[in-house]
């Protein structure tokens, strides 16, 4: 089960629809100009389209829906170039897999939701640590004072 969930901008699931899906087919448009968290923060529209459909249930126009299914064909299209050129999944923490644009890698979900920032730091120590700069990592921890060869 997810643990995401979409909070509208506008007072009204119908300005949401139509600010959201604006939002989406300019992505869809201007796809290769955008950068990875360009597209990233473009996507977080899609979210919008799709909870505002979800409000309005029977009342939205067949012709809006078929723009919409057109837009994702076309993103699904692009899928090669977001996944291996700009890397837009690389970068991102996902939940649980309900919107397929999140997923268009095949990838899973991040267990456990988004880390902390402690968390995050932990790891990302760990991984230095297992590199070539452990003396430089515990100086950083111990906060000592950085001295050349010559200046100790």
């Amino acid at each position: 089960m997810s643990t995401y969930e979409y909070e509208p901008l506008w007072d009204t699931p119908l300005k949401e629809l139509e600010t959201s899906l604006n939002i989406y087919r300019h992505m869809i448009e201007c796809l290769y100009t955008l950068d990875d968290m360009e597209v990233v923060n473009y996507l977080s529209a899609r979210d919008g389209v799709a909870w505002a459909i979800e409000q309005l249930d029977e009342e939205v126009a067949p012709e809006i829906l078929a723009e919409i299914e057109e837009l994702d064909e076309k993103l699904r299209e692009n899928a090669d170039y977001l996944v291996h050129e700009l890397d837009i999944y690389g970068d991102i923490w996902r939940d649980e897999p309900e919107e397929y644009w999140w997923y268009l890698d095949g990838g899973k979900p991040d267990p456990g939701g988004i880390p902390s920032a402690e968390e995050r730091h932990r790891w990302t120590m760990e991984m230095l640590k297992a590199e070539e700069m452990p003396r430089a990592i515990e100086m950083a921890e111990e906060r000592e004072e950085y001295k050349t060869e010559g200046e100790k």
